[in-house]
């Protein structure tokens, strides 16, 4: 089975500048944030952010709304940007943590 390689780039881009999914349905405690502040503080960024590429240009969050909560809003965060679809950014919410 061929499997879509559904990467269009690897981007450097601010917190700030990243919508979060108004679907994003996860609450994140204060001890899973402090988990995450404390590996970020050790170990840096390891992983990236998965975003999607909105109408207009906007990048909307699929996973990783937390690290860029916590992140300043000024840093600039490791982010692919995916070529999916609504229903695919549904089903990748729902099934990344």
């Amino acid at each position: 089975m061929a499997i879509k390689d559904r990467i269009k780039a690897l981007r450097r881009v601010r917190g700030r500048d990243l919508l979060p999914s108004p679907k994003n349905w996860r609450i994140h405690p204060q001890a899973q944030r402090d988990a995450l502040n404390g590996v970020l503080a050790q170990v840096g960024y390891a992983d990236a952010v998965l975003v999607r590429e909105l109408e207009g240009g906007a990048l909307e969050i699929i996973d990783g709304h937390l690290r860029v909560e916590e992140a300043d809003p000024d840093q600039e965060l490791p982010v692919l940007v995916l070529d999916v679809t609504d229903a695919e950014a549904d089903l990748i919410l729902a099934t990344h943590d």
